[in-house]
């Protein structure tokens, strides 16, 4: 019969994440009794295993080195932007290792806030980890400019990345036109981020399809009135490449 061996309770494990010696600590040991089990459980734990794994490294981020003044990175971060910025590094780094043309994006902020983009490169379709980890560049530009992508929705957070909330503790909504803006700055837009990492990315603004589509409804109202004609709907007009794939906070998939 394997081997019985107590696993730590929730507040136990929480309390393992708080510090990066005792996560590392933590997880050599839920190595150790799995190994000790026997038969075939390490091999059927690899996916709680893996997640443990996941969040020993964030922890990592979160608590590591917050900035060197002497390579110019002079930021004091907050947990939250630290794990966001640490996230980011290790996506450039997964990015430089598999793309090589020049990357497009394509983004529309709706007026609530709804975010669409998709990324290509030369024309085709980007999918699957250089997605992922440009969908982690971008949440760590929002972190870094106190938004937060959720659920396919831009928030404003505090820099802790807590969502602010109204009066009436509401959500608040991103400013669609503001973030549009922000993403096009020169000095502290997503491409001016990027650049600064040594990635050459393309963000080509557009409009939101609900709003690219109203004027034109308008006028095919107008014509068929004129003519007394009935006059199709527009078909739906989306950014290249679309997608509204969701992430968590933390930096992964957009949208939360």
């Amino acid at each position: 019969m394997p081997k019985v061996t107590p696993l730590p309770d929730k507040d136990a494990l929480l309390a393992c994440f708080k510090f990066p010696e005792a996560a590392d600590y933590f997880l050599e040991q839920f190595e150790n009794i799995l190994k000790e089990a026997g038969g075939d459980v390490y091999k059927k734990s690899e996916p709680i295993l893996n997640k443990i794994r996941d969040f020993v490294k964030n922890t990592h981020y979160q608590r590591d080195a917050r900035g060197f003044p002497w390579d110019g990175d002079t930021q004091m971060r907050t947990d939250f932007q630290n794990l966001q910025h640490h996230l980011a590094e290790a996506a450039v780094r997964t990015i430089t290792a598999i793309i090589k043309g020049i990357v497009k994006m394509d983004v529309a902020v709706g007026r609530a806030a709804q975010l669409l983009r998709g990324y290509s490169e030369e024309g085709v379709a980007l999918k699957g980890v250089p997605v992922e980890s440009l969908d982690k560049l971008f949440n760590a530009w929002l972190a870094e400019n106190n938004y937060l992508s959720k659920g396919s929705v831009i928030y404003q957070t505090n820099e802790h990345g807590d969502i602010v909330k109204d009066k009436e503790g509401n959500p608040l909504r991103a400013d669609a036109e503001k973030i549009m803006q922000l993403m096009g700055d020169e000095k502290k837009g997503f491409g001016r981020f990027l650049q600064d990492r040594g990635l050459e990315v393309v963000v080509q603004q557009h409009q939101y399809p609900e709003q690219a589509q109203a004027p034109d409804k308008q006028r095919g109202a107008q014509d068929t009135a004129k003519k007394g004609k009935a006059v199709p709907a527009p078909q739906e007009t989306r950014p290249e490449v679309p997608s509204t794939a969701e992430s968590p906070t933390s930096g992964g998939r957009m949208g939360g």
